[in-house]
């Protein structure tokens, strides 16, 4: 864990995007495994602190997206992390995309 820790610092101060960091830091806390319950919670909610510092919304995996994080998670286990990336990236720019559409609708004049 300290180690992990050291290298989610270490790769803030290089600049790894924020989607970057949030699927890296998620997948390798689900492989360090440090609790016999409730892993994937904790790794869900460190990925969204790396989202929420970066100005981001939180990180929502929804019921109906449970397959593709499923999947992802997989090809993180073979060192593509690319998927999980894709996902927390898209995800971020759904609620992005979400927030621009309520603001149309409350700023007068604006759609």
């Amino acid at each position: 864990m300290d180690r992990l820790l050291a290298m989610h610092r270490e790769h803030g101060e290089e600049g790894v995007p924020p989607e970057v960091e949030a699927a890296w830091l998620h997948h390798r806390f689900v492989q360090i495994h440090p609790f016999q319950d409730g892993n994937g919670r904790v790794a869900r909610a460190l990925a969204t602190l790396v989202t929420i510092r970066a100005g981001w919304f939180p990180l929502v995996v929804t019921d109906a997206g449970r397959a593709d994080y499923i999947d992802a998670l997989e090809a993180g286990d073979t060192g593509d992390l690319r998927p999980l990336v894709r996902l927390f990236a898209g995800i971020q720019r759904r609620a992005f995309e979400g927030a621009i559409n309520v603001a149309r609708g409350v700023i007068p004049g604006r759609k």
